[in-house]
């Protein structure tokens, strides 16, 4: 449980501050100031046009995040002793076993291939601006 919950916090923390610094940015743009005029009040303005445009980064950072997911999190799982994918990185590069160094590292690669397609999923959606040929 606490190394799972660790992992929790501290990623919903960086996607937090993320989120909230992409949204201040967006607020002050030039759409946003055009629905307000249209007679939008703040929040809905806020919500329904700078929302979708500022969780785009979020969106990719949450993508990209997969491969970490399941490649483990090395430091959590030494400082907890959890056996996991980062663990056995760790032993096979000590034990110079290079067929389980390639493997590892080719299941990172993979997962962020997935996670890259995942994000131009995640950016075509939520993005009216990008299309797909």
């Amino acid at each position: 449980m606490l190394p799972t919950i660790s992992l929790l916090i501290i990623s919903y923390a960086g996607y937090h501050l993320l989120q909230r610094s992409m949204l201040l940015d967006v607020v002050n743009s030039d759409y946003v100031r055009t629905a307000r005029a249209k007679g939008l009040t703040r929040r809905q303005a806020i919500r329904r046009h700078g929302l979708r445009s500022s969780m785009i980064p979020v969106a990719t950072q949450v993508a990209f995040a997969i491969p970490a997911l399941f490649t483990g999190a090395v430091i959590t799982e030494k400082t907890f002793a959890w056996q996991g994918m980062g663990d056995y990185f760790i032993r096979t590069i000590s034990t110079n076993d290079i067929h389980g160094v390639v493997a590892t590292a080719a299941f990172g690669a993979v997962t962020t291939a997935v996670g890259a397609m995942l994000a131009d999923i995640a950016v075509v959606a939520l993005d009216p601006r990008v299309r797909v040929n």
